[in-house]
């Protein structure tokens, strides 16, 4: 009766997960070109290099089929800053988009895709005091390229694809305004608690620029 009642559920469970719509992960790099004259305050080659991971599911669209994801970007750059001051930036970001893959062949999928974020942008600034301070904006992103697909299950078992995802397109933020860069918090006793406590206003950054990617993932 056990073993009856085992092959039942294995038989269920495998049924359940092939009617389950197609799921899908990636990660990959994320690259951010930013050719703004201020953008020289924290990098010198204009380049903001992040790892990139998502998820999410796909719908059947006749010869298309659209990819919908969230995904999770971190990633950062470091300069001196007038050559002598040490500076960096970190940028985080979280981001839903939608893929529209035009199946041109089985496995050469052209696509289209728009998104929507928020990201978080951490500036620093080493001199004596180390300077820092956090801004969030709203992000949207845009591009084109290409999905290629290699099936790694046989034809009669649910479908399995390994993914190479090349990508490029742009970003679009607000720049986002430096003017509070200000000490950490400090703990404990201090001898001079009110001093070395102001802030520095640095301005704005521009943050929008062209975009490319390269992923690999799993649809299943």
């Amino acid at each position: 009766m056990k073993p009856t009642l085992l092959m039942t559920a294995l038989l269920t469970a495998s049924t359940a997960f092939a009617e389950l719509p197609p799921l899908q992960v990636n990660l990959g790099v994320f690259t951010q070109v930013f050719s703004a004259r201020g953008y020289d305050l924290v990098d010198t080659d204009d380049h903001l290099h992040s790892f990139r991971l998502g998820a999410g599911t796909t719908f059947q669209l006749r010869r298309w089929q659209l990819d919908v994801e969230g995904a999770f970007s971190a990633g950062g750059t470091e300069t001196f800053a007038h050559q002598q001051v040490p500076s960096s930036l970190a940028l985080t970001g979280l981001e839903v988009a939608g893929t529209a893959r035009f199946l041109a062949l089985s496995w050469l999928h052209p696509y289209v895709r728009v998104g929507v974020g928020y990201d978080w942008a951490t500036l620093e600034l080493f001199n004596e005091t180390r300077l820092t301070q956090t801004v969030g904006n709203i992000a949207g992103h845009g591009g084109v390229g290409v999905q290629l697909a290699a099936r790694v299950t046989r034809q009669e078992s649910r479908a399995v694809h390994l993914l190479l995802d090349v990508g490029a397109g742009g970003v679009l933020r607000p720049a986002y305004a430096f003017t509070a860069l200000g000490p950490a918090p400090v703990t404990g006793a201090q001898s001079d608690p009110l001093g070395g406590r102001s802030t520095v206003n640095v301005g704005t950054l521009p943050l929008s620029g062209i975009s490319w990617r390269i992923l690999v993932g799993l649809r299943f």
